[in-house]
């Protein structure tokens, strides 16, 4: 199962989640330095 079908699984199951896609990047360095700016302040969020 690829991420959009991933997304669009859990999405039909009523599970709130929020999507990020790195643009021009492939499984690499850029690509988790992208996504971990992304996700840090969703741990500080209330």
């Amino acid at each position: 199962m690829g991420t959009a079908a991933l997304v669009k699984s859990l999405r039909d199951m009523n599970i709130n989640l929020t999507e990020y896609v790195s643009q021009g990047t492939a499984h690499e360095w850029l690509t988790w330095r992208r996504c971990l700016n992304e996700f840090i302040p969703h741990l500080f969020k209330r």
